[in-house]
C-alpha cells in the first residue's frame, strides 16, 4: 500500500490511543487552546500531504494559493460569509454539529505556513488566525471525501463549499443573506 493509502486508512481507523508505529515524534504537534485543552493535530506526511492537496485543488477548482471569493471558482455549491459572522462558539458548535451527523470524524487542515494536519472533527477551527493567535493564517479544512471544504481568507472571508454543507448552512442560519458581502453566488 501507497503512503496516500496508508495514511487515509490510518484516518479511518481512527485510534487516537496508539500512533502509527512510522510515525516520528515531530509528526504529532500538540496545541493548547486558550481554554486549557490539548488539542492534537497529526502531521501529514510531505508526499501524501501533495497528493491530497492536489486532489482537493482539482475537486474545488482552487488554482492558486486563495480560492473563493477572492478568485473566482467556477463550482456553484459555495457561499462566502463575512468571517465576523462566523467566528463565534456558536456558530463552530453548528458547523462541527454538522460534519459530525454527516459521518466525518477527521479533517484535513492544510495551512499557508505549508504545515498540513489530520485533526480530529472536534479540534476544527477554521479561521484565519487559529485560536485567537496569528499563527494559523489562511487555512483550508476538507475531508478525504472531498465532499465539502472550509477556506478561511486573509480578506476576512470564510468559504464553505458542498452542497449538503450550504444547504444546510442556509436553513440553519435564516440571517446568512445579510452576511455575504463578498459572495457572487448566492
Amino acid at each position: 500500500m501507497d503512503r496516500l493509502g496508508q495514511f487515509l486508512s490510518s484516518m479511518k481507523a481512527h485510534d487516537n490511543k496508539r500512533l502509527n508505529e512510522s510515525m516520528k515524534y515531530n509528526d504529532l504537534m500538540l496545541l493548547v487552546d486558550k481554554g486549557g485543552s490539548r488539542l492534537q493535530k497529526e502531521s501529514i506526511p510531505d508526499e501524501v500531504c501533495m497528493e491530497l492537496k492536489k486532489k482537493m485543488e482539482q475537486t474545488w477548482d482552487i488554482s492558486k494559493s486563495y480560492w473563493y471569493p477572492l478568485f473566482e471558482c467556477k463550482r456553484p455549491d459555495l457561499i462566502a460569509f463575512n468571517s465576523q459572522y462566523i467566528e463565534s462558539e456558536e456558530k463552530l458548535e453548528v458547523i462541527i454539529s454538522l460534519l459530525k451527523n454527516h459521518g466525518v470524524e477527521q479533517v484535513l487542515e492544510f495551512l499557508e505556513t505549508d504545515h498540513s494536519y489530520k485533526i480530529e472533527v472536534s479540534n476544527l477551527y477554521p479561521y484565519y488566525c487559529y485560536n485567537g493567535e496569528f499563527i494559523g493564517g489562511e487555512g483550508f479544512w476538507c475531508s478525504d471525501k472531498m465532499d465539502w471544504i472550509i477556506y478561511a481568507s486573509h480578506e476576512g472571508t470564510i468559504t464553505f463549499g458542498g452542497d449538503w454543507l450550504v444547504k444546510s448552512l442556509k436553513s440553519l442560519w435564516s440571517d446568512w443573506k445579510q452576511n455575504i458581502d463578498w459572495d457572487t453566488k448566492n
